[in-house]
């Protein structure tokens, strides 16, 4: 009976609907059993939506190697390549910035093509003629390090008029200073319900209190007015030189939300006024990326905000903004006089204190991209000013007397340009992109932020004439890639990467420092293997191949794989290619023991009693400013044993002479001797005097017939 039950059981089992025996047994449960087993199951319905299960977005590649081929090489303006700084900058040093060694090096070793100072609010009520032997004096000594055009800022405060633009022209003639740039005013766009902007552009009444508010073409038109006197005074005084007027609101999308520039229908009014103008030579905009676009850092993973830093420096979108600003502002130039990518200024306003990503490997990639992006793709861009400052966390080349991150990816870009007139760009066959299906980011503005797909790897050529001579990998991903490179020379073939093994520091990490603590200092440089004309690049680094070893240096000796005795001294000798003062010592490593530092050319050391076993050989190259850089090889050191003779010697005689060979079981040097009888062996030597064989002869002459030795 058991037997056919259970049978049958299995068999309804096996060949019933199961949903339809769920949905009997569920009606015959009673009302209060019902009603738990509903609600039990809207729980488990509801769990994906009570977890946080959004995928976290990560970077990957979709292949290990890639290659791609060249666009044609066209000219670039080396002004994209340059910084600004502020007024502080004057009081380094007691006054003589110029002789502070930190801020000579950043200078000397990154030589932007121009130096901008005072920027910021400090343009609006800057008097060049106020000890002009000072202020001029030390702003052209600074640009003077780096071989730079100063920019030179305009304040043009009404109440000013332009005699002290005058005389600042005639000051500048009179000591043959360079005077090719000018910039009237600063955001003056940016503060006219202040009273800094209200006393600029006189919207003020005796008192200083803020007229009605005017409309925005009437600010602009005040602004024309203003500027242009300025204008004609300068191109009165200094033919030739070229002027830059304000044009883009700071508060507008060019500073919030390029990706909102869809046309140039959607600019604001002050940028298609000035645009309209015929007074001045480019247009002046100030382009920051700040991560606080997307709100509170906070509602972000830190794969979020790597992926939105990326996009902003796309090709595509930097292209389609500075080509609608040119649409209305037809054959002008356009400068960018400040961009950066310098959160902290605006994160430190939500006391975001956890959640840094001003000095990181992040900023400087997305930095470096920027500038290459513009100076390949948007050649109206003539100036690219990056904003920094001295001691100022967020944006600075220097902290503490320290350089920072951003002097490094400077100063590596500095290598790749120098003596370049040509860029081009490498079209990846099989780009790698960001996942398009991790999570969303929120919208802001409508922005398409989550439809924007850009490469994760780009690489740029830089040309003199026709022929390529560097070659920079820019690789945000969290692994190594090996490109191809077509077309590189065998000149070509040494390489360094700026790296840091995170893009972020630890996201939300409450024990992170404060803004005016932080300096992550996580970056290093390293060697860069070539091979032909593959590059294997680090992960999320910034790297450069070209025909001198850059900024890392080069152990000469010992050979890799070189191979000691317990009883030799190891000689360590390394090779930089820095200039004079570049480097202020270089120390050096077996494993992780230091032996010892050498601060004058050559660098060397000599290691005595190294035990036997094998040792990673490392220098490190330790830079008067920026980064260190290091190099390594592989050694090993065996026991000392004595020389000995392999097997019996060998013995081949003629008439009066007789060669003897033998076999030592390592280098070595060896004599013979030998004699008529065990008395009198020593009364003739011959020494054989090649000390670096294991295979040694010594024949002998002048032999007796019929004698035996």
């Amino acid at each position: 009976m058991v037997r056919i039950l259970s049978f049958d059981l299995n068999r309804k089992l096996k060949h019933r609907n199961p949903f339809k025996s769920l949905l009997e047994f569920f009606l015959g449960l009673d009302t209060f059993t019902k009603l738990a087993t509903i609600t039990f199951i809207l729980i488990l319905l509801s769990i994906p939506f009570i977890i946080d299960t959004t995928q976290i977005f990560t970077p990957h590649a979709q292949i290990v190697s890639i290659s791609g081929t060249w666009s044609e090489p066209r000219p670039y303006h080396k002004g994209v390549f340059s910084y600004a700084t502020g007024k502080q900058v004057f009081e380094k040093n007691n006054g003589k910035p110029y002789e502070d060694p930190v801020i000579k090096g950043v200078l000397e070793n990154t030589l932007p093509p121009v130096f901008r100072v005072p920027g910021g609010t400090s343009m609006n009520s800057w008097n060049w003629m106020d000890n002009p032997d000072e202020n001029v004096g030390r702003y052209y000594k600074l640009a003077e390090l780096g071989q730079s055009d100063p920019l030179w800022g305009i304040n043009v405060d009404r109440d000013y008029g332009t005699t002290i633009t005058s005389g600042f022209a005639d000051y500048l003639t009179q000591h043959s200073y360079k005077a090719n740039s000018f910039e009237l005013g600063n955001e003056l766009y940016y503060y006219t319900l202040d009273n800094a902007g209200c006393k600029v552009l006189g919207f003020c009444d005796e008192n200083g209190n803020i007229l009605p508010e005017p409309s925005a073409s009437e600010q602009v038109a005040r602004y024309n007015e203003i500027a242009k006197s300025h204008a004609d005074t300068i191109k009165n005084k200094l033919p030739g030189s070229k002027i830059g007027a304000v044009g883009a609101s700071g508060s507008h999308l060019l500073r919030k939300n390029p990706f909102r520039v869809r046309s140039s229908s959607e600019l604001p009014i002050w940028i298609k006024e000035v645009g309209s103008q015929t007074y001045y030579d480019a247009v002046v905009i100030h382009n920051s990326t700040v991560p606080t676009e997307l709100g509170f850092l906070g509602d972000y993973k830190a794969d979020e905000v790597v992926r939105w830093a990326w996009v902003r420096s796309d090709a595509a979108l930097l292209k389609n903004i500075y080509e609608q600003l040119g649409s209305v502002a037809s054959g002008k130039e356009i400068w960018v006089t400040e961009w950066a990518f310098n959160s902290a200024q605006y994160v430190k306003d939500h006391q975001e204190v956890e959640w840094q990503v001003h000095q990181t490997m992040l900023a400087a990639l997305s930095n470096a991209r920027t500038l290459l992006n513009v100076a390949f793709h948007v050649p109206n861009v003539r100036i690219m000013t990056l904003w920094t400052l001295i001691d100022q966390p967020e944006v600075s080349l220097i902290k503490d007397g320290k350089a920072r991150i951003n002097y490094d990816m400077l100063h590596l870009l500095r290598y790749a340009r120098q003596g370049a007139d040509r860029i081009a760009s490498l079209n990846l066959d099989y780009p790698l992109h960001f996942m398009l299906k991790g999570p969303e980011v929120k919208p802001v503005d409508n922005m398409d932020f989550d439809q924007m797909e850009t490469p994760a790897v780009d690489a740029f050529g830089f040309y003199s004439g026709d022929e390529l001579q560097s070659v920079v990998i820019l690789n945000v991903l969290g692994e190594e890639v090996a490109i191809q490179i077509p077309n590189l020379p065998e000149a070509v073939n040494n390489g360094v990467a700026l790296t840091s093994d995170e893009l972020l520091p630890q996201w939300g990490n409450p024990n992170n420092p404060s803004p005016n603590q932080w300096n992550p200092n996580t970056h290093r440089f390293v060697p860069v293997n070539v091979e032909g004309n593959k590059v294997t690049v680090p992960k999320n680094s910034i790297t450069v191949v070209g025909r001198q070893s850059f900024i890392a240096p080069k152990i000469m000796q010992p050979l890799r794989n070189q191979i000691f005795e317990a009883v030799d001294n190891i000689t360590i000798e390394v090779q930089t290619a820095d200039n004079p003062g570049e480097v202020a010592k270089v120390e050096f490593y077996a494993n992780d023991q230091k032996l010892g530092d050498d601060s004058t050319i050559p660098y060397s050391f000599t290691w005595s009693g190294a035990a036997p076993g094998e040792y990673q050989i490392i220098v490190k190259k330790i830079a008067s400013v920026g980064a260190p850089a290091t190099d390594s090889t592989h050694i090993q050191v065996e026991n000392a044993e004595g020389v000995v003779i392999l097997g019996d010697p060998q013995v081949t005689s003629a008439d009066n002479s007789a060669t003897v060979s033998w076999e030592t079981n390592k280098k070595s040097s060896s004599k013979l001797v030998y004699g008529v009888n065990t008395l009198h062996r020593a009364s003739t030597i011959e020494t054989d005097t090649d000390l670096g064989v294991t295979e040694h002869s010594v024949t002998i002459t002048n032999l007796n017939e019929c004698t035996v030795y």
